[in-house]
């Protein structure tokens, strides 16, 4: 039996027997954009006496569409080498008649091919999305939870298991992979997924009704969020992934004559934030406000009157910086907002500016009221 599973190893690299009997097999392919499984029972190895292919589901699809009888790979055989040509001269003329690129499995190590097929067979057929062609890069999908399906990407090296896998996701920062098998990290992040729904619920409606000034687009990885609340006052807001539910960390960005107020009402609302309701809804109960959408906005002229951008580059974000307006005029008329970097550049330029230690005065470049800001910090 050794002579006869080496001489088929050597031929079929990424076939991989599933018991010592070598009874079982999985065969590990790929045709065109699609990778699969070929499970076969084999009771009387090395023989194709009562041999039978099992799945897997995508290849036994293949099979259907392409009007091939699964039984037809058994015909004329006497041994499963018989029958792994058979399946590879079906798959060959598959490929040529649909124009589909040629599979090459690049990892030579037999262990690691063993294990890869281990580990996606506990994880199942039906989440395997894509395996290329070397077997270093493996995509898998999530189970549906309401909108939160996602992809999970493996990276293996051709030293894979010595060297674990390492992995491509849109969870959080605060969601560290395990260093595991592959059904391991798989097992970890449905799990984190699960974790993680709940504030992303929470979040939904806000990116919906909301004007979202940060992140934008929003994804998954990300559970904060700055809002325009009303007119040169913004909120950053982050929720707790472990009670999401519960009354966020807040911040509130603009001029003080705006944000003191907007801080007292929250201060006196507090004890009526719900976790039972939605998190839209406990925003606008504890800051007596109604949030606005972008949608609301309906012209240039009033969408200046928010002062939600830069009052001197125009823009949200500093280029590859992404830093915010974080500066405002205190003067009540005015409250525009500045990027540090922008409002001390404009104002060390001007020949009335006092400088103190780290500081700088001089007048806003739109009301012309005193404005310090700090110099910004080197990156």
């Amino acid at each position: 039996m050794a002579d006869n599973l080496e001489k088929i190893y050597s031929k079929f690299p990424s076939l991989v027997a599933q018991n010592l009997q070598c009874t079982k097999f999985s065969w590990l392919r790929r045709l065109g954009n699609s990778s699969f499984i070929i499970n076969f029972e084999c009771p009387k190895f090395p023989t194709s006496e009562d041999i039978s292919i099992t799945g897997d589901e995508t290849f036994l699809f293949i099979l259907e569409s392409s009007n091939i009888d699964a039984k037809s790979f058994l015909e004329s055989t006497s041994s499963l080498e018989d029958v792994l040509d058979n399946v590879n001269k079906a798959l060959e003329l598959l490929k040529k008649k649909h124009g589909l690129e040629e599979s090459h499995v690049q990892i030579e190590s037999l262990n690691a091919v063993e294990e890869i097929c281990e580990e996606l067979n506990k994880i199942g057929a039906d989440r395997l999305k894509d395996i290329d062609e070397s077997m270093t890069r493996i995509t898998l999908t999530s189970p549906d939870y309401d909108e939160d399906k996602q992809e999970l990407t493996l990276h293996l090296t051709p030293d894979y298991p010595k060297t674990p896998a390492t992995v491509s996701h849109l969870l959080p920062d605060c969601w560290t992979p395990p260093v595991a098998s592959l059904s391991q990290v798989f097992t970890s992040w449905v799990s984190a997924i699960q974790f993680y729904s709940a504030s992303w619920r929470q979040l939904s409606d806000l990116d919906r009704l909301c004007w979202l000034l940060d992140p934008v687009p929003p994804t998954p990885a990300q559970l904060f969020r700055r809002l325009v609340i009303t007119t040169s006052v913004s909120l950053h807001l982050e929720l707790d992934p472990a009670f999401p539910t519960a009354i966020p960390v807040m911040k509130f960005l603009g001029s003080d004559q705006k944000i003191i107020p907007i801080r007292e009402q929250l201060a006196e609302n507090t004890e009526h934030w719900d976790e039972e309701e939605p998190l839209l809804t406990n925003l606008e109960r504890v800051l007596g406000l109604e949030l606005p959408s972008r949608a609301e906005v309906s012209s240039a002229s009033q969408a200046g009157e928010w002062s939600v951008e830069c009052g001197i580059c125009y823009s949200y974000k500093l280029g590859d910086t992404e830093q915010l307006p974080g500066v405002s005029c205190e003067d009540e008329k005015c409250c525009q907002t500045f990027h540090q970097a922008c409002l001390h550049e404009w104002l060390v330029q001007l020949p009335d500016t006092r400088t103190s230690l780290n500081m700088v005065t001089g007048e806003c470049p739109y009301c012309s009221k005193p404005i310090q800001c700090a110099k910004p910090a080197l990156t």
